[in-house]
């Protein structure tokens, strides 16, 4: 029996929110002070994300994008920055400058890669590739319009992302987030949701919703010691997003 896509929307993110809240708490919530919840969202100002984690950088997590876990190691040193990014160029100089995607660096590696047979940006052909650059100009024009929503937001509208993939309507809507990591000393990546997190950028939007997909053990330790004492290494850190929801200790 083939059961019908909209049973599975109805039945899989429940399951898959079990799933990613168990686990996440299994691998990291249970050893640390400082809650780490994956459906838990932060408040950021995109204007302060200037770097995106690379790929060698993604190596030294052990699971999926529904789990948040704790990681030590270099990887945070493994991180692009945007200016020097071809996809977040290509967004500057279509949405802003006006210049056509075809002329952009962005689509010529992309148009490159699927003419060499390569599955790219969830497209197998250079066809689909352009169907999905006009998915993102009603991206743009959809937060244009309407402001930045969250997935909730525009699920509970009848509305969606139009860059939404089909296995993400299996998910529960804040997994589908923009997710950031946050590096040793607090700093924030960029990890996914690259379009709509460039899109607000190019917008100027001064806040967006994110989820955390990781954060450096040094820096959960610093979360857990205000969580247990009231004390930060400095009085800049008490605005830090990751913080700023956190429930101090009486010092």
């Amino acid at each position: 029996m083939v059961v019908p896509d909209r049973v599975l929307f109805d039945v899989s993110p429940p399951i898959v929110r079990l799933y990613a809240r168990a686990m996440t708490w299994y691998v990291s919530d249970r050893h640390h002070a400082a809650r780490i919840d994956p459906f838990h969202l932060l408040a950021i100002n995109p204007q302060k994300i200037t770097t995106k984690l690379t790929t060698s950088g993604r190596e030294y997590f052990n699971y999926s994008n529904a789990i948040s876990e704790i990681v030590s190691g270099p990887w945070d040193k493994h991180v692009q920055p945007l200016a020097e990014y071809d996809l977040y160029t290509a967004f500057v100089d279509h949405f802003v400058e006006g210049i056509e995607w075809k002329n952009t660096d962005f689509y010529r590696r992309v148009e490159r890669d699927l003419r060499r047979g390569e599955y790219k940006w969830g497209c197998e052909n250079v066809a689909d590739f352009e169907a999905r650059l006009v998915q993102l100009e009603q991206l743009y024009d959809q937060i244009a319009a309407h402001g930045y929503r969250t997935q909730a937001e525009l699920r509970t509208q009848h509305e969606e992302d139009p860059t939404i993939r089909t296995i993400h309507r299996y998910w529960p809507p804040s997994l589908h987030e923009v997710s950031i990591d946050i590096g040793r000393e607090g700093e924030l990546i960029l990890h996914d949701g690259r379009h709509r997190f460039t899109i607000a950028q190019v917008q100027k939007i001064n806040q967006i919703p994110v989820r955390v997909k990781s954060r450096h053990e040094h820096w959960q330790l610093i979360r857990d010691r205000y969580v247990e004492t009231g004390q930060l290494p400095n009085d800049e850190l008490a605005t830090h997003p990751d913080i700023l929801t956190l429930e101090p200790a009486s010092t």
